[in-house]
């Protein structure tokens, strides 16, 4: 093992996760903005890099950005991304009565301790299940599939009916192409560029990066307020955690990086369920301070810190043993694997380990890093902020072009780059989910391909699929999901409807 490990101590790659982890903090840090964004970004220009120096840097951009959302959540109240709302909560209150340093230590450190403790059982536990995922076939990879699906349909949407909308739209994009079994061309409209299927790398740049640059441009008021605020910032932020907090910090650094780390493996659920679920759980776990949660309390931090963090390890479980991406960031992160020719499935365990084994290690060191590298790095980054977005926004389109029309010196790429960017921003607006939208896309060849192989191997009879445990299960919970959704839809929308009425 200690050979397969090695590849991650090399200096070039200690450099990318140098650099890696600063970039996801910059990206994290600024509001609306996140390590999705950046890893969408940079995914064009892995192209030249060796694979494992690719996978590694944009591991440690996820894993620098999912903690950094907390500074400007903790500084300004403007959360940089979504699972550091939980950390305004308490955050943001501590940083009003002055303790802003202790505040920022209490997230750092609580990240680094997640980040550690969900690498380290996301490694044990995707080694334990590559054997269980080595019984999968046809029948178990379609179920998984569904039940992907079903979880993120409740992905960034007001309501789980447009969430299931979303992930249809995405499925139908799936579609476009050529048939996977018997190569007919569908909803290509006679365009050559469209024969081999819509190109995710551009079309993924489009619904992240793109979509939210146009999202911030339609709310120049709100970022105008927000650059005031971060330049009337003194940039004095004293103070670190005493040995009471730590004593108060480990209880919650135990419970919920387990608790992260189960819910990252749950495809869909990622670092925003995460940190709302530690938050509770800290709060009604608290024996001393549960009153003052909400006032400004060091638990209220530690809590949904520890969790998002350790839910960073969890979701490359299913990405890297069943090839199935836990969160939107490792959806991305799955076709960086794809442009280098890596399949991720239990074969990439047995076949190819000295890939899988620095990316564990790259992770693990990354997070030791984020216990006392952003200490000295905050006050620099946050100016970062202070960048007027029309400038900073004119650069991500740039570089956003210049991304898509690299992968494969197509123009149509950067139209469809555009295309998707609108689509994604006019979903936001309505209250759709392209992040339902995109792992839909992704999903939903994986879907196809295995039940038309499905079909095929019990040759049409459906009852067969009654012979695989395993499928059934996870089909049964799927359905019993897709079912709940559709029941909490009508029922929100019935009780919005009629307190309208009134």
């Amino acid at each position: 093992m200690l050979t397969w490990i090695a590849p991650a101590f090399t200096p070039q790659a200690l450099l990318f996760m140098m650099s890696g982890l600063a970039v996801g903090m910059i990206f994290g840090v600024i509001p609306g903005l996140s390590g999705v964004t950046a890893i969408a970004l940079l995914t064009p220009f892995t192209y030249g890099m060796e694979p494992i120096q690719a996978i590694i840097l944009m591991s440690a951009i996820y894993c620098g950005a999912v903690y950094s959302g907390s500074i400007s959540a903790i500084l300004f109240n403007c959360p940089g991304d979504v699972p550091a709302v939980a950390t305004s909560i308490d955050g943001y209150p501590m940083r009003l009565k002055g303790e802003a340093g202790r505040a920022l230590s209490a997230a750092m450190v609580s990240s680094g301790v997640g980040g550690i403790v969900g690498v380290i059982i996301a490694w044990i536990g995707a080694s334990k299940l590559v054997s269980l995922v080595f019984e999968f076939g046809p029948a178990e990879y379609t179920a998984l599939a569904l039940l992907g699906l079903a979880l993120v349909a409740n992905i960034g949407a007001k309501d789980t009916i447009k969430g299931m909308v979303s992930v249809l739209l995405g499925l139908l994009l799936g579609c476009v192409g050529s048939d996977p079994v018997q190569g007919s061309l569908r909803f290509t409209f006679k365009q050559v560029y469209l024969y081999s299927g819509i190109s995710f790398v551009p079309a993924l740049i489009g619904i992240y990066a793109i979509a939210e640059v146009f999202n911030q441009f339609s709310h120049m008021r709100d970022r105008a307020k927000l650059e005031a605020l971060t330049n009337q910032d003194d940039g004095k932020y004293n103070g670190g955690l005493s040995k009471e907090d730590v004593k108060l910090a480990v209880p919650h650094w135990a419970r919920n990086s387990i608790i992260g780390t189960l819910i990252g493996m749950l495809p869909g659920a990622g670092s925003t369920i995460a940190a709302l679920v530690g938050y509770g759980v800290a709060k009604s776990t608290s024996k001393e301070h549960k009153e003052e949660f909400g006032t400004g309390t060091v638990e209220g931090v530690f809590g949904p810190e520890v969790a998002n963090n350790a839910a960073v390890g969890g979701a490359f479980v299913p990405l890297l043993t069943m090839g199935i991406p836990g969160s939107s960031s490792t959806a991305l992160i799955l076709n960086v694997f794809l442009i280098h020719g890596l399949q991720p499935g239990p074969n990439l365990f047995s076949n190819q380990p000295e890939l899988v084994y620095p990316i564990f290690m790259s992770m693990l060191i990354v997070n030791i890093l984020i216990l006392f590298v952003p200490k000295y790095l905050i006050k620099y980054i946050v100016k970062v902020i202070q960048v007027p977005f029309k400038y900073m926004g004119a650069g991500i389109m740039f570089v956003a072009m210049i991304g898509a029309f690299a992968i494969n010196n197509r123009v149509q790429d950067i139209w469809l780059t555009l295309i998707f960017g609108l689509l994604g921003f006019v979903m936001t607006k309505y209250q759709y989910s392209p992040a339902a939208m995109a792992l839909g896309l992704i999903l939903g060849p994986i879907l196809e391909k295995n039940f038309r192989q499905m079909l095929q191997i019990y040759r049409g009879d459906y009852a067969q699929f009654l012979s695989r445990p395993i499928a059934v299960v996870m089909l049964i919970v799927a359905l019993f999901l897709i079912g709940k959704g559709i029941f909490d839809g009508i029922r929100t929308r019935t009780r919005g409807k009629a307190a309208s009425e009134e």
